[in-house]
């Protein structure tokens, strides 16, 4: 693993374990998620009913990697822009 190592499509993190993950680094690290929306990155455990229809930007998967944890963690703060290098 790398920090380009993807934690949604390469390791397959999502639903439950993807919200557990977040919720773990809001606790230990003091993360401030901002502007985190986790549709960009994880698939629902389920049906999700918000999810008949897309929502702009919620099509494809944005890579949630490692390297942007660390630079979170680090910081924070997760900050959309700064981490995805938009």
């Amino acid at each position: 693993m790398t920090a380009d190592t993807s934690i949604n499509i390469d390791l397959g993190c999502n639903g439950a374990d993807a919200q557990h993950l977040i919720e773990t680094l809001e606790d230990h690290f003091a993360i401030d998620f901002v502007d985190y929306d986790s549709y960009r990155h994880f698939q629902p455990d389920g049906y999700d009913v918000f999810l008949k229809r897309k929502a702009k930007g919620r099509g494809d998967k944005v890579p949630l990697t490692i390297g942007m944890l660390y630079r979170a963690i680090k910081a924070q703060r997760w900050d959309t822009d700064e981490l995805e290098g938009l």
